[in-house]
């Protein structure tokens, strides 16, 4: 099976495609990516690095992209917020596509 960089990746990390307990235990790997349960409901754990990065809330129209394609890597330093279409155009340039 030939899998995209996001994919063999967590088949990498994990030993397995769909898990569903993030590896330290909390929240939730949903698509690939960690969320948390909130108060005000489940939360991309990507989002919330970013909001506190920048200081407030995002908008939903902005994307936070992983500029080394790991979903679980949240590091501030890896992660790059832009519009919709210019994530759409960014992912269709690198031809990275998954199964």
């Amino acid at each position: 099976m030939k899998l995209c960089i996001i994919h063999y990746e967590i088949k990498r990390k994990t030993g397995q495609l769909n898990r569903s307990r993030a590896p330290n235990g909390t929240g939730n790997i949903h698509k690939g990516y960690r969320q948390f349960r909130l108060s005000d409901g489940l939360k991309y754990e990507h989002r919330l690095v970013m909001e506190k990065f920048l200081g407030r809330q995002l908008s939903r129209s902005e994307v936070v992209h992983h500029v080394n394609g790991n979903r679980l890597d949240n590091r501030p330093e890896n992660l790059q917020i832009m519009g919709q279409r210019e994530h759409a155009r960014l992912h269709r340039a690198g031809g990275r596509t998954c199964p």
